[in-house]
């Protein structure tokens, strides 16, 4: 006949380990699937925030608004993409990723926190050139 201490002290080793190995394992998988994809070229818009105190802790923000338009008349032959206007949220990653995008164009590029921090005034809006390598636009709202 089995010693039934024995056998619990076993379950007790087993639920034990699992207590400190899987919190650990969830993290890490969780921060893993944060991590956005590879820029893969087109517009990025990113958003983020920061505490004005410390403007270095970083959090990406998902639901922010995030546009753009491109300016008629200043595509220069040779760039990439279908694709001349979007209006969007960024993503569970705080980015707005849009490959199809028209390259070798100037455009306007906007990003709005309304939608996630009301009042914040974290409105940011750029004209940029996105060369065929694509363009990463990257807003923090301080708050």
């Amino acid at each position: 006949m089995r010693n039934p201490l024995k056998l619990g002290c076993r379950v007790f080793k087993v639920t034990l380990l699992s207590a400190i190995l899987l919190p650990g394992m969830m993290i890490h998988i969780g921060c893993r699937a944060l991590s956005p994809a590879p820029f893969s070229g087109g517009i990025r818009i990113s958003a983020d925030t920061a505490p004005r105190t410390s403007p270095s802790v970083v959090t990406s923000i998902p639901g922010v608004l995030c546009s753009g338009r491109i300016i008629p008349g200043t595509t220069i032959p040779g760039g990439t993409g279908i694709s001349g206007g979007f209006a969007d949220l960024t993503n569970y990653a705080g980015v707005c990723d849009k490959p199809d995008s028209i390259t070798n164009s100037e455009w306007q590029l906007d990003a709005n926190y309304h939608t996630v921090i009301p009042g914040s005034g974290c409105v940011f809006s750029r004209l940029a050139f996105v060369t065929t390598g694509g363009l990463i636009y990257g807003t923090k709202c301080l708050l």
